[in-house]
């Protein structure tokens, strides 16, 4: 049997042709094989990748899972090693990319970073609760502006509307937030 080795996201968006249904029994001791022989080394590879062993080992468990998955459907693969690192690295990548949004947009979603003082703690609640404030669009401009860091062409693509559209709405919140907030933000805002 071969076990294709494609660079793949977490889901291939086009799957080769399905080969014969194999036995559970084959799938299960080409799976075995493949974690007697190389799975160590597919879990080194990828912690040395990615700087963590545990994340390494949980992306390797499942995308053997996902080649499981393929095999079982009658999917062939190439090379089951060089299959389940790939999807391993991908999965990784996806988690790493998540964490680093989090990490930027933690304060938007009104999570409370363990050293932040009384007063920054207000002030979050503040914003977000002036954020609550506004028109349903002026929310989502802000969401996207500030949150998601788009720029004002991208968020018109988004919602549908005129990058002009977008900057009167987005100076409208701006506004709004300026008016809801003390003083102190208007004297800081650019």
């Amino acid at each position: 049997m071969t076990i294709a080795a494609r660079p793949l996201e977490d889901e291939p968006s086009e799957v080769a042709a399905p080969a014969a249904p194999h036995a559970a029994e084959e799938i299960s001791e080409q799976i075995r094989v493949f974690a007697d022989d190389e799975y160590r080394q597919v879990v080194a590879t990828v912690a040395l990748w990615s700087g963590s062993t545990a994340d390494a080992a949980d992306a390797v468990a499942d995308a053997l899972a996902r080649a499981w998955e393929q095999l079982d459907k009658g999917r062939s693969i190439d090379n089951l090693a060089a299959f389940v690192t790939t999807v391993a690295m991908n999965r990784v990548r996806s988690a790493q990319r998540r964490r680093a949004l989090f990490r930027r947009k933690r304060h938007l979603l009104g999570v409370v970073d363990t050293h932040e003082t009384a007063e920054a703690a207000t002030r979050r609640v503040d914003v977000a609760r002036a954020v609550r404030g506004q028109s349903r669009r002026q929310q989502e401009v802000v969401a996207l502006r500030y949150g998601a860091d788009l720029s004002i062409d991208a968020i018109a693509d988004r919602l549908g509307v005129a990058p002009g559209t977008v900057k009167g709405t987005l100076h409208q919140a701006r506004v709004a937030l300026s008016d809801r907030l003390d003083t102190s933000t208007r004297r800081d805002a650019p």
